[in-house]
């Protein structure tokens, strides 16, 4: 979670493939790239013989010459030009570590999944003593994109088993021989997640088994000094137990948990600083404090089509779908480390559909609707 505000690569590639239904097989289209030193050409696609599925853009405000602001845009062919025209395609941002944490202050039982105005929200990294918890809603430091789908059926949109995101291990190697290793590790840290009037998904995709990254624990963000985080009164100082936890009356502190790291530091390879209270989280944890996790789920779950809570969008016939695609790096993930400014990654975001035949009940997650 350190606060790093270098810029760094995201080279982003998005595929859609695959997107079947009775056995007809398809054609693929790139969707777009997000990258200094990367654009596309054009995309489309089509059910063989049949109509194109058409992708929309919202009008920004800025360009009155492309239609009326916040009205919809449909392409059988994007190229990367109108994607900059429309402001989906910032070349110059950059990324940084935020969080997911907290995910239940704007996803809950009384939230709106087809609010048209409902964004996923990120947490920024920590920056102040007097907010060691949930820290601020990120700004920037992520990709976020809003597009609208059309097909010609109805359809459930997955996550297809061959998407992917893996650490360019060339440009690495060219930009950091000695830190190469480490620089293809980050990208086990970097999240897609998609929001949809179906409900919100986080992927994983560097891993066999989601949702182990714990949302809190002792870290060395605010000096930045190789010591753990503490505050407190002189003569009774405290490690701080950051993140999303449900009682600070559990924790417990143990000489048992000094830390003595070795370089090279990282927000979560520190020492416990001298006359400090070492946070005992293992302990804290046997004394009843409960640490969120993340909510993810691994490509596997999100390609099975067996499962409903695993299917990203509905697409009803002719119907403009909303669709939120964001992409950043889950600052708690412990492959997450200062060197993230250097590395530089390779997404492959390839989606596949589920033709929904006309006698099917529509399900939404838990519900089934005739």
């Amino acid at each position: 979670m350190k606060n790093i505000n270098a810029q760094r690569k995201l080279t982003l590639q998005l595929l859609v493939t695959a997107i079947a239904f009775g056995g007809l097989i398809t054609g693929t289209f790139a969707w777009f790239s997000v990258a200094n030193d990367v654009s596309i050409g054009t995309f489309n696609i089509t059910y063989g013989e049949a109509d194109k599925i058409q992708f929309g853009l919202i009008v920004p405000a800025n360009r009155p010459d492309l239609g009326e602001a916040g009205s919809l845009t449909f392409f059988d062919n994007l190229s990367d030009a109108d994607l900059v025209a429309y402001g989906y395609n910032d070349k110059e941002s950059p990324l940084s570590p935020v969080s997911s944490m907290f995910q239940s202050l704007w996803l809950n039982e009384s939230t709106l999944l087809d609010d048209n105005t409902l964004f996923p929200v990120l947490r920024s990294s920590y920056s102040t003593y007097q907010n060691t918890t949930n820290s601020n809603q990120a700004r920037s430091g992520f990709f976020q994109f809003e597009f609208y789908l059309k097909s010609n059926m109805d359809m459930y949109l997955y996550l297809d088993s061959t998407a992917s995101i893996v650490a360019d291990s060339f440009v690495n190697s060219q930009k950091n021989v000695q830190n190469a290793i480490e620089l293809d590790k980050i990208s086990a840290s970097l999240r897609v997640s998609f929001l949809s009037s179906l409900g919100f998904n986080i992927w994983e995709p560097n891993t066999e088994v989601a949702g182990t990254t714990a949302f809190g624990g002792r870290l060395d963000v605010l000096d930045q000094d190789g010591y753990y985080d503490f505050d407190g009164s002189l003569g009774d100082y405290h490690e701080i137990m950051f993140g999303e936890y449900n009682d600070a009356s559990k924790l417990v502190y143990s000489e048992t948990s000094r830390a003595s790291a070795e370089k090279p530091f990282t927000s979560f390879n520190a020492s416990t600083a001298k006359d400090v209270n070492p946070l005992d989280l293992e302990t804290s944890i046997e004394n009843g404090l409960v640490v969120v996790h993340e909510d993810s789920k691994t490509t596997a779950t999100l390609a099975d089509q067996t499962l409903n809570s695993s299917a990203l969008a509905y697409l009803p016939e002719y119907t403009p779908t909303r669709l939120v695609v964001t992409v950043y790096a889950e600052g708690w993930d412990l492959d997450n480390t200062n060197l993230i400014q250097d590395a530089s990654f390779l997404l492959n975001l390839t989606l596949t559909g589920r033709f929904r035949a006309p006698t099917e009940p529509l399900t939404l997650k838990n519900e089934v609707v005739e």
